[in-house]
């Protein structure tokens, strides 16, 4: 026979992880920033382009490919 068992949360217990209530959303369209950097650059691959915008390569691309889209 198996023991009944409470499963009600302790009051003295803390979250295992510490996340901020909501996540910052990101722009939706390329700003001036951008645009004019790829102005001045054309030829400027998407990592680098998020290099000097200081975020991910992969971020980077995703601003070049909605500027070309728009």
């Amino acid at each position: 026979m198996i023991p009944d068992i409470e499963l009600t949360p302790d009051a003295s217990a803390e979250p295992a992880i510490n996340r901020p209530a909501k996540r910052i959303p990101k722009p939706a369209k390329p700003g001036r920033r951008v645009a004019a950097l790829v102005k001045a650059n054309p030829d400027m691959s998407g990592a680098e382009l998020g290099r000097r915008l200081g975020v991910s390569e992969r971020q980077g691309r995703r601003l070049l490919a909605q500027l070309a889209s728009s």
